[in-house]
């Protein structure tokens, strides 16, 4: 997987990737950690497609993550419930960084 794979899939289900790269952007490039800052968005702001499609988003994700098994597990782990309250969500987060439990084996720490 390079930069431009991951950023041309990423564009394809998000229209403004300002936001998702500002994210990545607090680590290391083409880090694990820089690739789940990219896409806890694209996945999180992709909830409300059909089951079907979000299914296949979720398929081919994981594609293009050469099937990195920890980041993707990092990813649905830092990706918020639809419907969850944003509260909710950001006391889940600091549990997990607290009781370093984190996604896969990508550290949650910037």
């Amino acid at each position: 997987m390079d930069k431009g794979e991951l950023l041309e899939f990423a564009s394809k289900y998000y229209d403004d990737l300002s936001h998702p790269l500002a994210v990545a952007n607090q680590f290391t490039e083409m880090s694990d950690e820089w690739v789940v800052g990219l896409f806890h968005d694209v996945l999180e702001d992709n909830l409300d497609l059909p089951k079907d499609e979000y299914s296949i988003l979720v398929y081919k994700l994981f594609k293009v993550l050469d099937y990195n098994w920890d980041a993707y597990n990092a990813i649905e782990t830092l990706t918020r419930i639809m419907g969850e309250p944003y509260y909710e969500y950001i006391e889940f987060i600091k549990y997990m960084k607290d009781n370093n439990r984190q996604g896969g084996g990508v550290s949650l720490e910037s």
